[in-house]
């Protein structure tokens, strides 16, 4: 068997969907399965597809995928999508994204809150619905606690824009009288510098790998964003043992000991990062995850890809 998966150029990417394809891919090839990256998104050559047997496609409503489907549609492969729904019209209307959901041969949802939020705006048959949850690698579990140069602060990490919320986070903490932390691209200079001037402090990018002595040294994690589906930073907070403020919108609703705010709204945030500072460190998430590897989402989707192709 081999497959295809094909997202936007990486060049232009940073996120959790880089991560969730990456770790993917590398859990698929540990299984035997011939896994490739194209990242063309306006046109595929028809001699690229006919080498593989099923194209695995991500972010199902924007642009590119529309594009890539069709090239994988005329080209007569098996389709595969990694939704990472995101409910808007303003990439591609909702009546064509009901054909491009009637093309495809599966869909890959993250938590069935994601399902559901789909199901809103499109039509769509539950023999083509699979709920994969993302992973997390063995080290957030197992590497010993690091030392940062800063302690005992709030941390968000993740893009830095505003339906990320973190604007409200930063005015929330310098009422508080807490230190605040972003770690991530700088989406929206404007927006970085409104958060700066309330007292963050914006680290930019961060290497994965070197998010840990963040996590490790902080008070809590807080996500007070417009919308998550199966976050991944909360995923590794817990896994370092921080407990973590996020917001109400998250489809992910069975997280342990976590403290649900309001996107934007600051008193929200405010109460529930009072409130997680005065509870115990998390120590249920952390068990929960250690059966929740990039190796269990690999072989799920290998599941998925033999269903569909045989």
């Amino acid at each position: 068997m081999k497959v295809l998966m094909q997202n936007r150029p990486k060049g232009q990417w940073i996120g959790g969907d880089q991560i969730q394809l990456e770790k993917t891919m590398i859990a698929l090839e540990q299984a035997g399965v011939d896994v490739s990256f194209n990242d063309q998104p306006l046109f595929t050559p028809a001699i690229l597809l006919s080498d593989f047997d099923i194209v695995h496609l991500w972010n199902f409503s924007m642009l590119w995928t529309k594009y890539q489907l069709w090239a994988a549609k005329r080209q007569g492969r098996k389709i595969v999508c990694s939704m990472i729904y995101h409910p808007t019209e303003a990439f591609i209307p909702f009546e064509y994204q009901q054909i491009m959901a009637d093309n495809l041969d599966a869909m890959i949802f993250l938590t069935e809150g994601e399902v559901e939020r789909t199901k809103r705006f499109l039509d769509i048959p539950d023999d083509k619905i699979h709920i994969i949850p993302n992973g997390i690698d063995s080290y957030w579990l197992t590497t010993p606690k690091q030392k940062y140069h800063l302690k005992d602060y709030v941390l968000t990490v993740g893009r830095l824009d505003g339906s990320k919320g973190q604007l409200q986070v930063a005015m929330a903490c310098k009422k508080l009288g807490l230190k605040y932390i972003c770690a991530g691209e700088r989406n929206d200079e404007s927006y970085a510098k409104r958060v700066e001037a309330q007292g963050a402090i914006l680290l930019g990018a961060v290497p994965h790998k070197d998010l840990i002595p963040l996590y490790d040294n902080a008070k809590l994690h807080v996500l007070a964003s417009a919308a998550e589906i199966f976050p991944l930073c909360v995923m590794e907070a817990g896994a370092r043992g921080i407990n973590s403020v996020v917001t109400n919108t998250c489809e992910w609703k069975d997280i342990p000991n976590v403290t649900w705010c309001t996107y934007a709204d600051k008193d929200s945030i405010e109460k529930a990062i009072t409130h997680v500072l005065a509870v115990k460190k998390n120590k249920k998430f952390k068990t929960k995850l250690k059966d929740m590897t990039w190796d269990a989402v690999g072989k799920q989707v290998l599941e998925v890809y033999k269903q569909i192709y045989g």
